[in-house]
């Protein structure tokens, strides 16, 4: 009973900075109802596959990016709300949100869309390559950071750069310097004002399954790549979640430490602790300096400058336990 009470302390505190908040908009992820119909099955319990979703909100999250999860009917009437969009292997989407998904793009947006299958859907003018063949149930190993991580998927494009950007090159060994393929991990295309990145292959399923860190690594490489920089950005060890909301006069960005001590019982998940980690860095684009800046819900060292002529608000924070949330007001 006592844990309970503790655990309803914790939810109340945190109640006026939680409730009643907005999103503010990044990433966009979308989990299309027509795709999930179309996959379907008859087991009642995991009936809708939400592999490549979870990858997606996985990896985006490790990378600090705020993300929201949308179906299309979401999605549709707040597409230019959002600086990025991921479709992750949604396949069977309807034809009318790769018409919307295409216009958002010429008109300023940044789409990353993945799988075999994607080119199918959106056609090679759009994603500047050339087609390529497809390898079944193909192993590739993909540079990320300063090494490479061993690839599966179950259907894997070899495509060719037309006119897109190649990002990084396949290889059949771990060694980056030999055994190269003349084929791209990932492209990027600029279309109109936008721009859209292509992954061959089903990374978002291959990350829902291991959560490797050079695979998380690849897709934070190819999403900067297409994105840049945003009015938010965090910098902050990969443990860390960023959500982003606002609320009247505050923006809100909430820091959830997800790191664990060593489990109990190497098979569950039940941990012995939480440690603290950081430093955290937040980068803010301000027209004015704001009125105030502080640390809610925990206790830390938290410092922050202005600066007029950039436009722009760093904070830096040396830890983050479990959940804070860093409060600017206007």
């Amino acid at each position: 009973v006592e844990r309970l009470r503790q655990v309803g302390r914790f939810v109340k505190s945190r109640r006026t900075l939680c409730q009643g908040t907005e999103t503010i908009p990044q990433v966009a992820v979308l989990h299309s109802e027509h795709h999930a119909h179309a996959h379907a099955s008859k087991n009642i319990r995991n009936s809708i596959d939400v592999a490549p979703i979870q990858g997606a909100v996985y990896s985006m999250l490790e990378n600090h990016y705020g993300v929201d999860i949308l179906d299309e009917w979401a999605l549709e009437p707040r597409l230019e709300e959002f600086p990025a969009v991921v479709a992750p292997e949604q396949n069977d989407m309807s034809v009318e949100m790769v018409i919307r998904l295409k216009q958002y793009v010429e008109t300023g947006g940044c789409l990353l869309v993945s799988g075999a299958d994607a080119i199918d859907r959106f056609g090679t003018l759009f994603l500047g390559v050339a087609r390529g063949k497809v390898e079944s149930e193909a192993r590739f190993h993909v540079p990320a950071a300063d090494g490479s991580f061993d690839g599966y998927s179950a259907a894997w494009r070899l495509v060719k750069a037309t006119r897109a950007e190649s990002i990084g090159q396949l290889a059949t060994s771990p060694l980056l310097d030999e055994r190269l393929l003349p084929h791209p991990a990932a492209t990027l295309y600029r279309v109109g004002e936008g721009a859209v990145a292509y992954i061959p292959f089903d990374i978002f399923r291959y990350f829902d399954y291991n959560r490797y860190p050079l695979a998380s690594a690849f897709i934070g490489e190819v999403a900067h790549a297409l994105i840049g920089e945003l009015p938010i950005q965090v910098y902050a060890p990969a443990c860390v979640d960023v959500i982003l909301r606002q609320k009247q006069d505050r923006k809100l960005v909430h820091l959830i430490n997800r790191a664990s001590g060593i489990p109990n019982r190497p098979n569950d998940g039940t941990i012995d602790e939480i440690p603290p980690v950081g430093p955290i860095e937040i980068s803010v684009q301000l027209e004015k300096k704001p009125k105030k800046v502080y640390l809610a819900f925990e206790n830390g060292d938290l410092e922050w400058k202005y600066s007029k002529k950039e436009g722009q608000l760093t904070v830096d924070l040396d830890q983050v336990h479990i959940h804070a949330a860093v409060v600017i007001e206007k």
